[in-house]
């Protein structure tokens, strides 16, 4: 969705891809059989931090596809890559002290 607003024209089998994935995401966050560990009640920070890093991951994608001439690939997975361990970290941190 992201490359299309950023001028590509996706297939159609990328479309239904597109759809598969999000009815999917939307499924499990209504699912109110979830595993809950003892009394926890269901938060939505879990679904808008996962939907953020899906984005946002998209997004490391097309600047890697931009930049992948001019930086080697090894080190452009390797900065996503302690990019989400330390924004993950901080989030368990914060969420679990």
């Amino acid at each position: 969705m992201i490359g299309a607003l950023a001028g590509a024209r996706p297939s159609k089998s990328e479309m239904i891809g597109v759809l598969i994935a999000l009815a999917g995401c939307v499924c499990m966050i209504i699912d109110p059989k979830a595993l809950r560990n003892g009394n926890q009640q269901a938060s939505v920070l879990p679904a808008v931090l996962d939907a953020g890093s899906a984005v946002f991951g998209a997004l490391y994608f097309i600047m890697s596809a931009r930049n992948v001439k001019k930086i080697p690939i090894c080190l452009l997975v390797s900065l996503m890559s302690f990019h989400t361990f330390l924004i993950n970290s901080v989030i368990a941190k914060i969420e679990n002290p």
